[in-house]
């Protein structure tokens, strides 16, 4: 599922969901960031270790849970992984992450980023550059 970066959430009634549970009034801003598809060309640059640490505490922090999983694109058009049906995970000490299963999301000022949690994947194994406000939000919010 491809929006742009920094457009106006509409992929589900999570930002309405959002509002009520955090009580978040009319200038509040919820927007994409990291919802990339292997159709469109996307901006890259050298995954920051610091900032993938960070991206890491805020999957485990927040999450909406979908139904089903959603896999990389990327990695099927590129034969990385053997099949449809192959997941992705990230391990951590001795826990393992699976992705494509839930959107993230964060406050920072008045906007609320909303992400899938794969945009970790897009970053660290497709050198994928999520915008800059997105990554200065993270390396100063995330602790």
């Amino acid at each position: 599922m491809y929006y742009p970066d920094m457009s106006i959430y509409s992929y589900s009634n999570f930002d309405k969901k959002l509002k009520e549970m955090y009580n978040l009034g009319e200038e509040f801003v919820f927007l994409n960031i990291g919802w990339i598809d292997s159709s469109m060309e996307y901006e890259k640059a050298e995954k920051n270790e610091e900032f993938l640490k960070k991206m890491l505490i805020l999957i485990k922090k927040s999450g909406n849970m979908m139904r089903g999983y959603h896999r990389c694109q990327y990695c099927l058009k590129d034969r990385m992984i053997g099949n449809e049906y192959d997941l992705i995970c990230v391990k951590e000490g001795d826990s393992t992450i699976t992705l494509g299963s839930r959107e993230i999301y964060f406050q920072y000022g008045n906007f609320v980023f909303i992400s899938p949690d794969l945009i970790y994947h897009y970053i660290e194994n497709h050198s994928y550059k999520p915008p800059d406000l997105y990554y200065d939000a993270v390396m100063k919010s995330i602790v």
